[in-house]
């Protein structure tokens, strides 16, 4: 009562006291609650918590609520999110026709904007309408989306969804369509060039999941952003490390061109083998990845490596591996010039440290003591 701008601690009571089963009690905090975007966020998680629950005709009705409140949000960005938000819940709720009910609210408002958010929300409701089960719906609203990034990006929902029912040949193809889409567009009608480039990594990475792996790494090859073109590289690596090609992955890492990079990247290959239940695999990884670490020449990224090398180790539940690496990667700190790269460093290791429960020894505690020194000097 002493605050200002309450709404939100309300908000945070209310959903703390209807997962506790005091809905009257919640009903009364909600009233309370005089900022209708604290109110329709209570509402949702409150839905989803029923929902958890399997308590479906009570998450149907708050949402239906938060609906109504969220017509009471002035900023229309913000009151279509909430909206697209809601259906999503509804689809959830196994209530597929409130949540095409729903969507088509958000579209109609979506509609009305005249700015660059236009064609996210567009998106964002052709998605829902396809997960809603309405490709018709979903198809109109296709055909108002007039930037090609985003066509692309609904393009490429539309074939995981194509996938997921087994229509394989279709998500080719309508894959393939983003990457056209998203390759024709030019420069002049580019508004954002990183979300653009990590389309095409994600485009890149779905054909490989598709079984298309030539494909894939042939269009993360093309990519302009090096940082995106080692992700989808990296992530296609794994894809083909779940699907037993390790000689495949292998040839995809090698064409990461930074040594820092490829080692991250062979930490990734290391997790796969891990979901593929095969942990002599992911442990000869670590392994080789660990002996490669000299290789990388810039001291940050080196101690980056063995910092996750370490963290895996301690995860596989080798103590004395994890803590090998953390020293090496100790020493690598050292030499770090910059000292906030240095801090940056130790704090990593740190978390590293904490998780796999290992204590500093003297050995370690010179050389943290050393690097005190040498900062206040």
């Amino acid at each position: 009562d002493l605050m200002s701008h309450p709404d939100f601690v309300y908000a945070g009571i209310a959903v703390h006291q209807a997962t506790n089963g005091n809905e009257a009690g919640s009903a009364d905090t909600l009233a309370r609650i005089e900022f209708p975007t604290a109110r329709v966020s209570a509402l949702q998680q409150i839905a989803t918590n029923y929902i958890v629950n399997e308590k479906t005709e009570n998450a149907v009705a708050s949402l239906e609520q938060a609906a109504s409140e969220a017509d009471e949000i002035e900023h229309d960005e913000e009151k279509i999110r909430a909206i697209c938000e809601i259906a999503n819940l509804f689809i959830q709720a196994g209530r597929k026709d409130k949540a095409i009910e729903t969507f088509d609210d958000a579209r109609a408002l979506t509609e009305l904007l005249d700015n660059q958010h236009r064609d996210f929300f567009l998106v964002t409701c052709a998605l829902g309408f396809l997960h809603a089960g309405s490709s018709e719906l979903a198809d109109r609203t296709l055909d108002l989306i007039t930037d090609k990034t985003q066509m692309a990006s609904a393009l490429l929902g539309f074939a995981r969804e194509n996938w997921k029912n087994d229509e394989k040949d279709d998500a080719v193809d309508t894959l393939d369509e983003a990457y056209e889409i998203l390759r024709s567009q030019r420069d002049s009608e580019t508004r954002d060039s990183r979300t653009r480039n990590t389309l095409f990594a994600n485009i890149a990475t779905q054909f490989a999941g598709f079984g298309k792996t030539d494909r894939g790494v042939e269009i993360a090859l093309e990519n302009q952003d090096p940082n995106a073109q080692t992700s989808a590289l990296s992530q296609i690596a794994q894809i083909l490390t779940i699907q037993n090609e390790d000689e495949l992955a292998r040839q995809t890492i090698d064409q990461i061109p930074e040594d820092a990079d490829r080692l991250f990247a062979l930490i990734g290959m290391s997790d796969a083998k891990n979901k593929r239940g095969d942990s002599e695999g992911a442990m000869a990884l670590l392994d080789e990845a660990a002996e490669l670490t000299d290789t990388v020449p810039q001291h940050s990224a080196r101690s980056g490596v063995l910092n996750e090398i370490a963290a895996r180790y301690a995860v596989q539940g080798q103590p004395e591996k994890a803590r090998a690496a953390a020293l090496d990667s100790l020493s690598v700190i050292s030499e770090i010039k910059d000292e906030s790269s240095q801090s940056t460093a130790i704090a990593g290791l740190s978390d590293i440290y904490a998780d796999a429960e290992l204590t500093l020894d003297e050995a370690e505690k010179q050389r943290l003591h050393m690097l005190v020194q040498k900062a206040e000097w």
